[in-house]
């Protein structure tokens, strides 16, 4: 098509030229664009490649409409690269088989070659937007309107149905459809598939993430590199260019008609094809046995490199036409990283896929498609679930995660771990490799055991297996990491855990246990919150609300007013009875206000975006329905808090997209610490909380001296969870603590019918006082514990709220001091202090106890650090009846277990390789393998001959986790043992279990066994506070070593309780469970074997409550999750304790009759631990004694003073302390200062007294204090220095404080454990059965 003007443009030597233009079409597969081919001041040529210029087709679209635009840069972005490219939409919110399928610009053909042609072949025709539900296809959505530029250069496409076929939930309304198509940025990575944003009103809203979204220049090249300036990838084809007399691959088919394709890249294949006999043009040629002369597939010009989405491909373009539908030929490469490919320098080569409609596929596998590493963390396994480990990933300004090794600290091997990126960069990494995402540093030298860049996410069988290659290999080849992931709710801070390393660390395995692992799933929230316990997230949008403004969007004629979770205030659509929360307001005319919703606080959120709907607006125009809106909040990091973009109005329903970092996942806190010094590692991750109420929370009373008691909520190294107060008020989503007032003032009376176990109605009268958030956010954790000296670690939450001290604005923040005690296990944080922007806080536990190894000869082992039992003798098997597995290749394993090793999180088990049948059993032998040489071998393999097992094992026990360790008798022809490992993995769903390959690397086999033997119980407070802030501490109650008889008149059987801890061994009472994670338990004789058998009553799971009955509390506590009861499966074992305060001491609990339900049992234990507690001080007549309140034991500190001075180093300082008499040094003066820089006090060139002598002493819940008051002044004579410690029982202590820190007023703050702060006499129950 020729345009020819008369307008002059030039006249010169060479003649007279007038302006002019001409158009080229050429048949293609979509309606195309128009690009400029070749341009001069007075000409332009276009070339059009179009499918209206093809004959009729059955392929010919419906309708199709414009797939490019050009933004308000000038730059056009083209989306025809999507079209046929049927998407699958995932719907979050639909969990019923209902499939969503769109496609780009055009209509939905069944194209064969498409995955999912079975069912669009469902879809109406016409559909661009179609939902096959049971077989049947209903039309959402025609193509009527090109694409166009949206707001931040958004491109959006909308579809218009009618409601002759919509689905029956539309109720006759036709439906809509908006695509929004937005380019993840110029850093590669980020891309999302479709999702199903919004549904409201069969208004469809849909999100999709791809690079094909981008500027058209920047994903694609005519050259055959991408470079990073310009695409933000560096790639080069061109060292697969072929040049000289071989310039060409050869691709057979292997079809009927003897089909053979010479391909070269980004040059010629220098061969003469097709009917002209052309060699220069040519760089795909296609030739059959009947046509050796062939046609050409494809021509140089005009060729285009393309990478998005993951995907590098090569296109050529204007072959010979196709004799059925008069398409030109075209050839599309789709390129694969593969390291090792090919023969010749991992070249590889290209193999013919398919063919559709004269486009030719090809796949080649080569290193020159491997990138640098793109961050994307998502997955989607067999089932469809879709995972996402972005939670996992670590960005500048967080620090990698470190794994537990449990090898021997002296080596001092650290391990880190990045997921989805790179090493980051600190003082103890700077070393390692530069591309390293697994990095081990050891002796001074840093290793890159793998890299993301070279790496492969997969997800199957319910994990996920993250593996790393990278990094030289001493014996040749790459370092190999397998990082396998469980899923473990609501766990975002525990840390990897190293399983498996060869000699030469060339191969190593870990495992995960996290939340990140789990699928992902919608979750519903209230007052403007999400959190969701089996994630871990939470997300707080209550910072969007406007308590005063509003958010303003104009758009054409109308503004629009919004608020977020609140009500609009001062609006033109506020009146009497009307909430509104959005408002569209006209500009022009009569200014017409309507209100499009009222307001909500609820949100549901999947994947990174989070939904706000607004109902019962003001009656739309047809009268028949109520306005309503929708706000989608997107992920987008970049965005900062955003702001609400306009999406369209349509079906009576406005919809609008936030794209905000407020609804993006936090970085998750690592609750483990290695100390570089000795190796030592320590991990607090066991007292982190995810369960979504307020009682999971740990809680303290506190409060200065002469001030109102707070109630101070914390957790570890995370958010706390969601804490309601009386004034609807809640503690911040992101904070690490809070704290709440008790107003005594406000008693609020009510009254409740209560139906007890004892068959007897009560009424009981509750007084309540008004609880107060008093302070939202003490602080957030952004960083995991930090090492003050062995055994005492501490968290710091920053960036709370706001504060002012001294008149000085800053912002809140809490420091919580954990001290090692072991067996500590019910042990609950302690208030210390609060200033007017801090709070401090001291807990002694055995979580802040440095891992220790332990290597036992049994199937029994103790946690040194807990006392807790971990009993693996249930999965011994028969040796003639061992587990038997499917394996690879056809093989079966026989597995059965020796000696275990137990190694915290989870176990596993090494025996040597088989690759055959093989026998193995727990803590026993395996019958096929005995013979004369090896008369007790665990296991073996069978085949030709046996390869016996060592029986040489050992338990190892390391951080929770077991393993069971076995090795081969002989070498192997290498040198090396083969080896097996089996994964021992908590499922409190299965008894016992069985063993499931995992998978096979080399010589190294896995097994994965789940089983509720190794499950750890949950950490639990035993002191609990009622409603007036009264505390009851039932630790006492809490004995690692004996359980607690019960009183029972039915002497056939014998019930057994432990107290906030699991019960201790008690013969016949594993029931199916972990016997360490029970409460209560009870023992019978069976009469068919004389055996002693019994059940679990109940997992420890729950903190003790605290109910206030009249004047008095009673304090109760509840095991659930116990065996199952009976025949019915559906019905478990439960029990109840009821502690009532008591005078009497050393009485037990007593069983209480109920024979309505026989799954429940009853406790009445009668303690003065169930007494709230209080304190006592030095009488005059004691010198550093005092009487504890309840069972009267008098506490002497007196032996403790020591003719010398104790002598220890904190922190900035070295520290003398004498107690009750002064300090035997004599004068100050006398000390010699290069020895000591201060006395209890900062560094400096002078010595200051912290404090005179005392002898009162104040015992305080289970604590002794003792304090010096009147020390030297300090912060310029506003306070005076002081000394406090703390004495706490330990049996084993080491008769030196522990410095915990200096409080705002010059206060220094002492731990102390000793053996004299524990009770002189033991508490024992004083019935025996």
């Amino acid at each position: 098509m020729e345009y020819n003007t008369t307008t002059l443009c030039e006249s010169n030597s060479n003649g007279t030229f007038f302006y002019r233009s001409s158009i080229t079409f050429e048949c293609a597969k979509t309606l195309g664009s128009p690009p400029v081919i070749s341009a001069d001041s007075c000409s332009v040529d276009i070339l059009w490649e179009t499918s209206l210029a093809c004959r009729e087709s059955e392929y010919d679209a419906t309708k199709e409409v414009r797939c490019y635009a050009y933004d308000s840069n000038h730059h056009k972005r083209d989306l025809e690269s999507l079209i046929k490219r049927v998407s699958t939409v995932t719907d979050p919110t639909s969990a019923s088989s209902d499939k969503f399928y769109i496609n780009v610009c055009r209509d939905i053909r069944s194209v064969d070659g498409d995955v999912e042609a079975a069912h669009v072949g469902h879809c109406p025709r016409g559909a661009a937007a179609c939902l096959v539900r049971g077989g049947k296809g209903y039309l959402l959505g025609e193509v009527v309107t090109p694409l166009t530029i949206g707001e931040n250069n958004r491109l959006i496409l909308t579809y218009h149905g009618t409601s002759r076929n919509a689905p029956l939930e539309c109720s006759g309304t036709p439906p809509q459809v908006i695509v929004n198509f937005v380019c993840p940025g110029t850093n590669r990575g980020g891309t999302r598939p479709p999702i199903l944003t919004s549904s409201t009103n069969c208004q469809y809203s849909i999100e999709w993430w791809t690079e094909a979204a981008c500027v058209t220049d920047f994903v694609s090249s005519s050259t055959c590199r991408l470079d990073l300036e310009r695409h933000g990838i560096d790639l080069d084809l061109s060292p697969l260019t072929l040049e000289g007399e071989s310039s060409r691959y050869t691709i057979h088919t292997q079809d009927s008609a003897g089909t053979t394709f010479y391909i070269n890249v980004c040059e010629t294949t220098g061969i003469l094809c097709g009917a002209k006999d052309d060699k220069t043009k040519n760089t795909v040629c296609q030739t059959t046995s009947s046509n050796p002369k062939g046609y050409i597939g494809g021509e140089k010009e005009g060729y285009k490199v393309k990478y998005f989405d993951g995907q590098l491909s090569l296109t050529y373009k204007n072959g010979d036409r196709c004799h059925g539908n008069g398409f030109r030929r075209t050839s599309v490469i789709l390129f694969h990283c593969n390291k090792t490919a090919g023969e010749f320098v991992c070249v590889g080569s290209p193999v013919f896929s398919h063919e559709i409609h004269c486009t030719y596929y090809f796949d080649w596998e080569t290193r020159y498609a491997c990138l640098a590493p793109v961050p994307s963390c998502s997955v989607v396994d067999e089932k469809g679930q879709n995972f996402d480990l972005s939670p996992l990933a670590r960005t500048t300004g967080n620090s990698n995660w470190e794994v537990l090794d449990g090898g021997d600290a002296t080596e001092n091997r650290r391990y880190f771990v990045n997921v989805c990126g790179e090493i980051i960069r600190d003082s103890t990494t700077t070393n390692c490799p530069i591309d390293s995402s697994v990095c081990l540093v050891h002796g001074g030298i840093s290793d890159s055991l793998g890299s993301f860049a070279h790496s492969s996410i997969t997800a199957k069988d319910n994990k996920i297996l993250l593996n790393y290659t990278g990094g030289a290999c001493p014996s040749g080849g790459v370092r190999t990491t397998l990082i396998t992931l469980y899923c473990r709710l609501g766990d975002l801070e525990s840390s990897p855990v190293l399983k498996y390393h060869s000699p030469d660390d060339c191969v190593v395995s870990m495992t995960w246990h996290t939340a990140a692992a789990c699928p992902l799933k919608t979750v519903t929230g209230t007052d403007c919150i999400i959190s969701d316990e089996d994630s871990g997230l939470t997300f707080d949008l209550r910072r969007l609300t406007q308590s005063e403004n509003m958010y303003k969007i104009p758009v054409g004629d109308y503004d629009y007013y919004l608020n977020i979770c609140g009500e609009l205030k001062n609006s033109p659509c506020n009146k009497p009875g009307n909430r509104p929360a959005a408002c569209q307001v006209k500009r022009t005319g009569q200014h017409r206000a309507f209100t499009t919703g009222q307001v909500s606080d609820s949100l549901t959120y999947y994947d990174g975006f989070i939904k706000l709907v607004y109902h019962d607006g003001d009656s739309y125009s047809n009268k028949l329905h109520n306005r309503s809106t929708q706000i989608s909040f997107l992920c987008d990091n970049s965005s900062g808090t955003g702001r609400p973009e306009f999406v369209n109005e349509g079906n009576f329903t406005y919809l609008f997209n936030w794209y905000t970092s407020y609804v993006c996942p936090a970085a998750s806190v690592q609750c483990m610490v290695t100390d570089p010094s000795s190796g030592q590692q320590y991990d607090l991750s066991s007292l982190a909380k995810s369960e979504d109420n307020e009682d999971a929370n740990w809680s303290a009373m506190g409060g200065n001296d002469g001030q109102p008691k707070s109630k101070y909520y914390l957790n570890v190294c995370r958010p706390v969870n969601e804490i309601r107060a009386t004034n609807l008020e809640s503690c911040d989503a992101l904070a690490g603590a809070c704290s709440t007032t008790v107003d005594h003032n406000g008693i609020v009376v009510s009254f409740c019918i209560v139906k007890s176990f004892f068959k007897k109605i009560n009424v009981i009268f509750i007084k309540n006082s008004t609880k107060l958030v008093e302070i939202s956010n003490l602080g957030r954790p952004t960083s995991g514990p930090r090492i003050e000296s062995s055994g005492h670690l501490s968290i710091t939450y920053t960036s709370g709220g706001h504060c002012v001290e001294n008149g000085v604005s800053k912002n809140y923040s809490t420091i919580i001091h954990f001290v090692c005690v072991k067996g500590a296990l019910s042990s609950t944080p302690r208030f210390i202090e609060r200033s007017a922007c801090s709070v401090s806080f001291m807990w002694n536990t055995e979580a802040a106890c440095p891992i220790t190894s332990l290597t036992q000869g049994s199937c029994e082992v103790v946690d040194p650090n807990s006392r807790l039992t971990y009993n693996l003798r249930p999965l011994t098997r028969k040796p003639s009846d061992p587990y038997r597995v499917d394996g690879v290749h056809g093989y079966e394993y026989e597995v059965g277990f020796g000696v275990i090793n137990l190694f915290i999180g989870s176990v596993f088990l090494q025996v040597a390789h088989l690759h055959r049948l093989c026998g193995l059993n727990i803590c026993g032998n395996v019958e096929t393998c005995q013979n004369n040489e090896y008369p007790s071998s665990a296991g073996c393999r069978i085949h030709a001959y046996n390869n016996q097992i060592d029986e040489r094992v050992s338990n190892h026990y390391y951080d929770g986790q077991l393993s069971l360790t076995y090795q081969s008798k002989n070498r192997i022809s290498d040198g090396n043992f083969l080896s097996y490992v089996v994964n021992f993995i908590c499922n409190h769903t299965v008894s016992h279990g069985a063993p499931r390959l995992s998978n096979v690397d080399g010589d190294f086999v896995r097994f994965d066994f789940p089983t509720s033997l190794v499950c750890q119980p949950e950490q639990v407070d035993c002191v609990v506070t009622d409603d007036l802030g009264n505390q009851y501490d039932l630790t006492p109650l809490s004995n690692p070593d004996h359980p607690w008889d019960v009183l029972d008149e039915d002497n056939s059987r014998r019930f057994f309780l432990s107290v906030c801890r699991p019960l201790p061994p008690v013969p016949g009472c594993s029931g199916k469970m972990l016997c360490g994670g029970n409460g209560a338990c009870y023992t019978y004789r069976d009469a068919t074997d004389n055996q002693i058998k019994g059940h679990g009553l109940g997992l420890i799971q729950s903190n003790p409550i605290a109910v206030r009955e009249g004047n008095s509390s009673t304090v109760s506590i509840r095991y659930m999750g116990g065996d199952v009861c009976g025949h019915d499966s559906t019905r478990r074992y439960a029990s109840r304790i009821i502690f009532e305060c008591s005078t009497a001491e050393g009485k037990s609990p007593v069983m209480q009759p109920n024979d309505e339900s026989p799954c429940d049992f009853v406790f009445i234990w009668e303690t003065p631990f169930a007494c709230p507690v209080s304190k006592s001080v030095t009488q005059n007549d004691a010198v550093c004694s005092v009487v504890e309140p309840l069972y009267h034991m008098t506490f002497d500190l007196s032996t403790m003073t020591s003719a010398t001075d104790y002598i220890f180093s904190g922190v900035h300082s070295v520290h003398l302390v004498s107690l009750i008499s002064t300090l035997s040094h004599g004068s100050l003066n006398h000390f010699d200062i290069n020895n000591f820089k201060a006395n209890l006090a900062k560094l400096g060139d002078s010595v200051h007294t912290a404090g005179n002598p005392n002898t009162t002493l104040v015992y305080n819940d289970a604590v002794i204090k003792l304090t010096y008051l009147h020390g030297e002044k300090c912060h310029q004579n506003q306070f005076e220095r002081s000394t406090e410690f703390r004495f706490t029982c330990h049996h084993h202590g080491n008769e030196n404080p522990t410095f915990i820190n200096e409080t705002h007023d010059c206060t220094y703050l002492f731990d102390w454990p000793t053996p004299h702060a524990c009770p002189p006499i033991r508490i024992v129950e004083c019935t025996a059965q």
